[in-house]
């Protein structure tokens, strides 16, 4: 069985002067998502990491 992860981004940002700083933009967007999600489930409170293990909050 074959599984794949998919992701599709799109951006519509008009004419560009420089096209390689666009794609950095799309490109560190993504990265700060993909960054919520794995932690979404990460749990603090008043300062103190309640979150049993790491491995359950990644992806």
């Amino acid at each position: 069985m074959l599984i794949t992860n998919v992701n599709l981004i799109s951006w519509d940002v008009g004419c560009t002067i420089s096209p390689q700083r666009i794609e950095g933009q799309i490109e560190s967007g993504v990265v700060q998502a993909m960054g919520y999600v794995i932690y979404e489930n990460f749990i603090m409170r008043d300062g103190y990491v309640l979150t049993p293990h790491l491995s359950t909050t990644w992806l």
